[in-house]
Formats: structure tokens, C-alpha cells, sequence
């Protein structure tokens, strides 16, 4: 594991440039979105000190204001930001499709526009399985969701409030476990339908049994990938609460150190892809 995880670390060094369109991908929409929402809230507010405020603390009487009096107009800035994401999921199909592309050959750096014309040739099949793994892991949810208000309602007349919180809790879990695995067998999925060439029902199905049954530091990759972002949040969060945003300086200060996170998390992606390329080609077909 720890020469997959070296492995990770040098590719995503070496395709540096990759990991930086990531990062200003996500920047680009962020930056989208905020001045949407900044140009909203001058018109709303005519430029007032609340906007101001906002700016430095979201505080939830100044937003229920907003909901209450100009709630027409926030339906403008809820379209914009529905369209947002939606360009953001299409173009994100892209960007983890040509991931999955340009991760086979180890130490091998790749160029912008291979990566593109990689990216676009895995689009199709790409889609389908993001459209695959979306509709799994929406029926798995709901199954888990009804299942525990059936037996909470089920046990409503128990004397102890216990059961609750036990089948809550229970339900969580196995929610969270079950988000890991199903994000792993997609990206196995997309990794090996680059590798192969297959459609998105084969690789699907390839992933499946390699994630399960074929390898199993394939969980254990993801978990072990797991916990570096969460140990890279919990140092941002850590850090970020020295900056106080009560100044102009401070303010700059604070979203410089909030797109450090995002470059962080930019290289993990491709890390992670790289890992799980490294998983596959040791395994033969």
C-alpha cells in the first residue's frame, strides 16, 4: 500500500498542470457563483451595510429578511445557481473522464490538450456511468431511508427512546460505508472503461467484482484517501480560525488560505485517480 500510495504522490507531482486545471475549475465556478450572489445582494440591498456584513458573517436574521422581502427576486439567484451546477456536473463529467484517461501511464507526464481530447473521447461512456452510479446510489439511499422510518415507526411505542438512535445511527453508517464503496467502483469503473474501451454496464460491472473480490486494497485505498482529506481539512479549519475576516487584510488573507485547501484537494483528485490506476494495472485482466 504504501508504494501505491508513493506512486500517487509522483504522478499527481508529475501531471502538476492537470491538478491545476482542477483547481481552477472549481475556482472558476466559485468565482462565478460569488459574483452572482455579490451582484444580487447590492441590488436587493441597494449596497447597504448588511451586504457588507454578509460579507464577514452569514447571519441567519439577515437572511430570513431576505427570504421575507425579496424571496421573488432570490428565485433569480436560486436559477443561476442551479445552472451553475449543472454546467459544473457536465464539465466535471469531463474533468474525471479525462482523469481516468491520462492516469495509465505511470511517470508519464500529459499535456492540456491530450488531456482534453482524452477527456472528450471518454465523455459518452463517462456520462453513463456517472447517470449508473447517480441512480444506484439514489435507490440504495432511499432504501436505507424508508427501511429506518419503518422500523422507527415500528418501535414508536417502546419505552425506551434508545431504538431510535439506535436505528439512526445504524442507518448512517451504513450509508457512509456504503458512499465509499459505490464512489470507488466508479472510479474503478472509469478507469478501466479508458483502459479497455468498454462500455459503461461492463466496466461497471468489472469494478463491482474488482472492488469486492479482486483486490482488496481497493476499499482499503479509498479509506487510507479518506482520511488524508480529512486530515488536510482539520488543518485548514485549524488554521483558518487564526485569520479572522474583520479586516480587509484578514479577509484577502482567508480566501487565499481557503484556495490552498482547493489546490490540496485538486491534487488528492489526481492522486487518487493515479493510486487506482496503479490497483488496476498490477491486477491482470
Amino acid at each position: 500500500m504504501g508504494r501505491v500510495l508513493a506512486a500517487a504522490c509522483r504522478g499527481a507531482v508529475w501531471r502538476s498542470s492537470l491538478v491545476l486545471l482542477v483547481w481552477a475549475m472549481g475556482a472558476l465556478f466559485a468565482l462565478a457563483f460569488s459574483l452572482s450572489a455579490g451582484h444580487w445582494l447590492d441590488l436587493a440591498l441597494d449596497g447597504s451595510l448588511t451586504t457588507a456584513t454578509l460579507l464577514r458573517d452569514l447571519d441567519a436574521n439577515v437572511l430570513i429578511e431576505l427570504w421575507r422581502y425579496h424571496h421573488e427576486s432570490l428565485a433569480q439567484l436560486f436559477v443561476i445557481a442551479l445552472l451553475l451546477v449543472l454546467t459544473n456536473v457536465a464539465l466535471g463529467i469531463g474533468l474525471n473522464a479525462g482523469l481516468a484517461g491520462t492516469t495509465q501511464d505511470p511517470g508519464v507526464a500529459v499535456l492540456p490538450r491530450e488531456f482534453w481530447r482524452r477527456g472528450f473521447a471518454l465523455y459518452p461512456v463517462c456520462a453513463r456511468l456517472w447517470g449508473l452510479a447517480t441512480a444506484i446510489v439514489i435507490a440504495l439511499l432511499a432504501a436505507i431511508t424508508v427501511t429506518a422510518r419503518l422500523l422507527v415507526r415500528w418501535l414508536s411505542e417502546s419505552p425506551s427512546e434508545m431504538p431510535y438512535y439506535y436505528i439512526y445511527g445504524t442507518a448512517f453508517v451504513l450509508a457512509g460505508t456504503m458512499l465509499i464503496g459505490l464512489v470507488t467502483v466508479h472510479d474503478h469503473a472509469r478507469i478501466y472503461a479508458a483502459r479497455r474501451g468498454v462500455g459503461a454496464l461492463r466496466a461497471y460491472r468489472w469494478a463491482l467484482w474488482f472492488v469486492t473480490r479482486g483486490d482488496a486494497r481497493a476499499l482499503l485505498l479509498a479509506v487510507t484517501l479518506l482520511l488524508c482529506g480529512g486530515l488536510v481539512w482539520l488543518v485548514y479549519q485549524s488554521l483558518a480560525t487564526l485569520l479572522p475576516p474583520t479586516t480587509t487584510f484578514g479577509m484577502n488573507l482567508s480566501l487565499l488560505w481557503g484556495q490552498v485547501f482547493l489546490l490540496a484537494r485538486a491534487f488528492l483528485r489526481v492522486a487518487t485517480f493515479v493510486a487506482e490506476s496503479e490497483l488496476q494495472i498490477e491486477l491482470p485482466e
